[in-house]
C-alpha cells in the first residue's frame, strides 16, 4: 500500500527589507522636495493671473460702462474704505464709480459701478502720473499711456504689465516683454 502524504505548499512571504524600505523613502522624500516648490510657483502663478484678469475685466467694465451711461467714469485704488488713494499702489482693492462733479474723486452721492478687494500677496503699481484712471463717453481714457505693474515675491522674472493708451485699448504684457519698475524679490 502506498501511503499518500499530503503536502500543502509552504507560502511564500516577499515583504519589504529595512533597506528597501529606505530606499522608497528616500525616493519619496526626493520627489517631495522638488515638487513642493514647483507647486508653490503653478499657485503663484494662477494668483497672478487671476489678478490680471479681474483688473482687466474692471478696466474693460468701466469703458463700456461710459459709453453706455455716455457719463464719465473713474477708476481708482483704494486704501481703506471708500477713498481714493493718491499713491498708485492698486493691491488694496479698486473702485469703479459714475464721476458726475469731473473731480476724479469719490463722494458718497455718486453711483459706485464695481468694487474690488485686496489682492493677496502681489503688489500692483501704476504710473507715476496716472493713480486715477479716467473714461470719457466715447471710451478713451485721456493722457498718457497707463502702465501697471504686477509683481509677487519672485521679483521682475514673474512680473506682468498691463498697459492702457489713451483710446482705452488695453495690453498684457508677459513677464519676459516687461520692464519692471519697483519689483523686488
Amino acid at each position: 500500500m502506498r501511503s499518500h502524504s499530503t503536502s500543502f505548499p509552504r507560502p511564500h512571504f516577499n515583504g519589504l527589507t529595512a533597506f528597501d524600505l529606505l530606499i522608497t523613502l528616500a525616493i519619496m522624500a526626493l520627489l517631495l522636495a522638488t515638487g513642493i516648490p514647483a507647486l508653490k510657483h503653478i499657485s503663484m502663478d494662477i494668483q497672478m493671473r487671476s489678478a490680471l484678469s479681474r483688473f482687466q475685466g474692471a478696466l474693460a467694465h468701466a469703458r463700456s460702462e461710459a459709453v453706455i451711461r455716455n457719463a464719465r467714469i473713474v477708476v481708482c485704488p483704494v486704501s481703506y474704505g471708500m477713498d481714493c488713494s493718491v499713491d498708485g499702489a492698486w493691491a488694496h482693492g479698486w473702485l469703479t464709480f459714475e464721476d458726475k462733479n469731473d473731480d476724479r474723486e469719490y463722494q458718497p452721492d455718486e453711483p459706485i459701478i464695481r468694487t474690488e478687494a485686496k489682492t493677496e500677496n502681489l503688489s500692483i503699481l501704476s504710473s507715476r502720473h496716472r493713480t486715477r484712471i479716467r473714461f470719457f463717453p466715447n471710451g478713451s481714457a485721456p493722457g498718457s499711456n497707463a502702465r501697471f505693474t504686477f509683481c509677487d515675491r519672485r521679483g521682475s522674472e514673474a512680473a506682468y504689465q498691463v498697459t492702457l493708451s489713451s483710446s482705452g485699448r488695453l495690453r498684457r504684457w508677459p513677464p519676459a516683454e516687461t520692464e519692471t519698475d519697483g519689483c523686488e524679490a
